[in-house]
């Protein structure tokens, strides 16, 4: 199973959607694979969903909202574990994940092969954004500080990747368009 959260959520499944029509399901998706393989306190999934208020009973909430993902993902991926509920996907099906160690590597020295290969890994780093991140869970408390830090580390790459481009030789005509477009 692979969790898209550059932009909409998006979910597949051996290369077929998965279907996470809820809005609540949505965020509850987001938030589960921000932290794939860690437990959710039981409570959480309902204080995800409702960090305003909600139903009183947040623990009976929350399994109710589990019930219903567990339902719409593959068998055995949300699995309750001591203390929670875990999502049970490798950090590398998470696109947010996959995308932030590329992102992050350090800069490549002066030799010109090492300049077209990180060009080549941001660029690849750069290609799963389809909009805003965590765009689904947009506002929510859980969701603010990642979903700025994930467009903090996209520009990063994105001037990264352009510098790279441009230490390579690549004709700048093309990335003064793409840099006029950012600053927009």
């Amino acid at each position: 199973m692979r969790v898209a959260i550059l932009g909409p959520l998006s979910v597949t499944d051996q290369d077929l959607g998965v279907a996470v029509g809820a809005a609540g399901l949505r965020v509850l998706l987001i938030r589960l694979a921000l932290e794939p393989g860690r437990p959710m306190p039981a409570d959480s999934p309902a204080r995800t969903v409702w960090p305003d208020g909600g139903p009183a009973d947040r623990v009976h909430a929350s399994q109710a909202l589990v019930s219903r993902l567990r339902r719409v993902l593959p068998d055995g991926r949300l699995r309750s574990a001591p203390g929670g509920y875990v999502l049970d996907v490798p950090c590398e099906a998470v696109e947010a994940l996959s995308f932030e160690r590329p992102a992050r590597d350090p800069r490549p020295g002066p030799a010109e092969g090492r300049r077209h290969h990180r060009s080549a890994l941001l660029r690849e780093a750069l290609e799963p954004w389809r909009g805003d991140a965590l765009a689904d869970a947009a506002g929510l408390p859980f969701a603010d500080a990642a979903a700025v830090r994930l467009e903090e580390l996209r520009l990063a790459a994105t001037e990264d990747r352009v510098a790279a481009d441009l230490a390579a030789g690549t004709e700048p005509a093309g990335l003064v368009a793409e840099l006029r477009g950012l600053a927009a």
